[in-house]
């Protein structure tokens, strides 16, 4: 069945994250099929639609990797760490290595 545009956004957004995180493309898949359904009619919901933009921009976009190396109790590495949460990405994975 045909769910509501913005909950077709949110499941979108949620497999892209998913395929993002484990690396497996049928997620992806997924939610490019679930935003095929919206695909000849989002423009007539307006900015009601913003949604389902940011859902086609994180399937179409790459996912954004941060990978930090260093001592992990060190003060500039829990610094990195912190300014790369601040990232606004739409799927965004960190990744702490300790350099020991």
């Amino acid at each position: 069945p045909k769910k509501e545009i913005n909950e077709n956004a949110d499941a979108a957004l949620a497999l892209n994250r998913l395929s993002a995180f484990t690396g497996d493309a049928r997620y992806r898949q997924s939610a490019i099929a679930a935003l095929g359904l919206y695909a000849g009619s989002y423009q007539r919901f307006g900015y009601f639609a913003s949604q389902y933009a940011r859902a086609v921009d994180a399937v179409t976009s790459a996912a954004l990797h941060i990978v930090i190396v260093g001592n992990l109790g060190a003060a500039d590495t829990i610094n990195l760490q912190r300014i790369a949460w601040r990232v606004r990405f739409s799927v965004a994975r960190l990744e702490l290595y300790s350099a020991a």
